[in-house]
């Protein structure tokens, strides 16, 4: 035994200890004596990989690190911290990261300055040395990074408004200097500061900030919930906020995490989100939660265009605030009043949106002195996620879901795989179909099993007063799901006032406990009365994709004794390409610690569609004629790709890959009989 902790470098009392640390990955065993203390440690100072029940996989990041050490967390004691958890000594390589991406974090700022009516974005320190080397870096790059504004003395500026008056005699002899950079090239610059292992520190003194306060504060009867503040008190501390990203699941309250942030700035803010359908749901919130009056809320969509109050808060969408030419002289004015306003707070719903090509210059575009983020997948199918950290800021809290699963503010879950067995004629038509993947993806899609096992779940679970959201990407799919089920429908061709009505139907008339929804339901739509989720069609190997729809299902509800009390169904077909975008899918549900039961055979009875051979022939003729769009024409910028690479490659391995599970899932066979 003494030999095995020798070889293994492990401490003598190790197995006290929860934490194996290495080149900068950090391994949490669950189960351990102060693994809830060291969870919360490393939740400040590292991005979680992987969290199933037993073991937790962190990593360590610049950007993690410099949001530790804008709450207040040093070098030194991040190491010591790691040192007293930990089993074995901290390696040299992980130390030296985290000295060296700690020690300059604070000495740079990037400022937002409004002076006569016009903003200035500043990069600013007292370290003269190090601001002429960045910009000296910035300018070499493109002149087009900076203004010609020199670089001045703002000494009288110098102090920050928490310092006691002995901090101030002590820094009096210190000068501040800055300079100035176009907005629009924020995030290169940024990208350009952190590759010299200088992380911006963007700060918001708006205790200080007198201009344009917003009378708002939350009612006494909101109820913020402990994770919800935890959150928040990573952004906000000594009367200052911080700008970044902040991750819950969905149905956990991102919404109101937001408000109260806003109610804690109490300046003008914009919150920006996916959808008009969205922006009358935030609207509806500010009015529940807090004390805003009427008069000082406004919508910008292209329904309702108000003006912009004073001090306000102002809701729109990210493709609204978007510039474009063919925008009316109207929407014009009133997106140069937005672009030109010194907003204290920009709210991003839906942050992994950001990203997209067509969204990134919208942020540039608005002058706001705080940036907080919102998402419940901080996950993209591109490698654009991380352009976040330079765009908004890193993040500073991610949630686990299992704990909220466990504490009862999310519903508990079960995820099933049913296999759908393809028909002999729809099978030969795939084979036949091999260098036509659209038409193969209509196969797998309109395949009669699926419509079988569909039906047969909806009666099930009507039958047990379930309420039953059916999730179809394929427009083909969706009609005639509809048709057959006699159940409404919505798409992107249903127009706002109707996608209301039916939404609200479903939401509180008992009669109606099915309805059918295109992708246009994957985000910022709040159901919480259902808890069935049947998915018969989705966007190839989209994890994010496959997170939201079972958020739609995540709402708290009546808890059983031992029984789950929601459930998510994904029908693929069996022995098709369907097979490997689930198990794509399902890598991140996977990461948060759900699991995957498979369903190999539902024994349906009679008296179902298709049961004959000649519908299921007909069917298959009705889905190779179909002429219609395949998809609603969305773009969910999610950076899906639609063609798997087949390329080889070495890398370095992580806890998920070694148990496989970033290419499959952890499964339970299950035969599903008729009762």
């Amino acid at each position: 035994k003494k030999m095995l902790v020798k070889s293994q470098g492990l401490r003598p009392d190790h197995l006290k200890k929860p934490l194996f640390v290495s080149n900068t990955k950090i391994y949490l065993e669950t189960f351990a004596e102060n693994a809830k203390e060291a969870s919360e440690f490393l939740i400040a100072i590292s991005n979680p990989l992987s969290r199933p029940t037993l073991i937790h996989e962190y990593q360590l990041t610049k950007f993690s690190l410099s949001a530790a050490v804008s709450v207040g967390l040093t070098a030194e004691k991040i190491q010591e911290y790691l040192s007293n958890f930990s089993k074995t000594e901290i390696d040299s390589n992980t130390i030296e990261f985290i000295h060296k991406n700690c020690s300059n974090f604070g000495k740079v700022k990037y400022v937002l300055k409004n002076i006569k009516q016009e903003n200035y974005h500043l990069i600013e320190s007292s370290d003269k040395e190090l601001l002429d080397k960045l910009k000296t870096k910035i300018g070499i790059e493109s002149r087009d990074y900076l203004l010609n504004k020199p670089m001045i003395d703002v000494s009288n500026q110098m102090f920050d408004d928490d310092d006691d008056d002995e901090l101030k005699t002590k820094k009096s002899h210190k000068q501040k200097f800055d300079f100035q950079i176009n907005p629009k090239h924020a995030k290169r610059v940024k990208e350009i500061c952190a590759n010299e292992h200088v992380a911006l520190m963007e700060v918001y003194d708006y205790k200080q900030d007198e201009k344009n306060r917003v009378n708002i504060d939350l009612k006494p009867t909101t109820t913020v919930r402990p994770y919800q503040a935890a959150a928040l008190s990573k952004i906000f501390g000594n009367g200052r906020a911080r700008s970044g990203v902040i991750v819950l699941p969905c149905g956990a309250g991102k919404s109101l995490t937001g408000i109260a942030a806003a109610a804690t700035i109490k300046h003008n803010t914009l919150v920006l989100c996916t959808s008009s359908y969205s922006v009358d749901q935030w609207c509806s919130q500010f009015k529940l939660w807090t004390t805003i009056e009427d008069s000082s809320l406004s919508r910008l969509t292209a329904q309702n265009k108000d003006d912009l109050p004073e001090a306000g808060i102002t809701i729109s969408t990210y493709t609204m605030i978007r510039e474009s030419k063919k925008s009316a002289e109207e929407t014009k004015k009133l997106l140069e009043k937005v672009r030109s306003r010194e907003w204290g707070l920009l709210l991003l719903d839906e942050v992994h949106v950001v990203p997209a090509k067509q969204f990134e210059q919208v942020i540039l575009n608005v002058s706001a002195h705080c940036k907080l983020g919102l998402t419940a997948t901080l996950l993209r199918e591109d490698d654009k996620i991380d352009h976040l950290n330079h765009l908004i800021g890193p993040k500073m809290y991610e949630a686990n879901w299992q704990e909220l699963q466990r504490a009862g503010f999310l519903a508990n879950v079960q995820c099933a795989q049913v296999w759908c067995e393809m028909t002999s004629e729809f099978f030969a038509e795939y084979i036949r179909s091999t260098t036509d993947k659209r038409v193969q993806e209509t196969l797998w899609t309109m395949n009669p099993t699926k419509f079988r096992y569909c039906q047969y779940l909806v009666k099930y679970h009507e039958a047990r007063g379930d309420k039953i959201i059916i999730f179809a990407d394929n427009l083909c799919a969706l009609k005639r799901y509809a048709d057959i089920l006699k159940r409404e429908s919505i798409d992107g061709s249903v127009h706002e006032a109707e996608r209301k009505r039916i939404l609200s139907t479903f939401q509180f008339d008992a009669n109606c406990n099915c309805i059918i929804l295109s992708k246009v339901g994957d985000t910022s739509i709040d159901i919480p009365a259902a808890n069935v989720i049947i998915q018969v069609s989705s966007q190839y190997g989209s994890r994010r994709q496959e997170a939201q729809r079972l958020g739609r299902i995540l709402r708290p509800k009546a808890r059983s004794d031992n029984e789950f009390n929601a459930f998510f169904y994904s029908l693929i077909s069996k022995d098709t390409r369907e097979m490997y975008f689930a198990a794509k899918r399902q890598q991140f549900l996977v990461n948060q610690g759900y699991s995957y039961k498979v369903i190999p055979h539902i024994d349906t009875g009679n008296g179902l569609a298709f049961d004959t051979e000649e519908e299921k022939r007909q069917l298959l003729t009705d889905s190779l004629n179909y002429r219609g769009p395949a998809e609603d024409d969305i773009d969910t910028t999610d950076g899906v790709k639609t063609k798997a690479k087949k390329i080889a490659k070495r890398t370095h391995g992580n806890l998920h890959s070694y148990s496989d599970s970033s290419q499959s899932t952890y499964l339970e066979r299950t035969k599903f009989s008729r009762s």
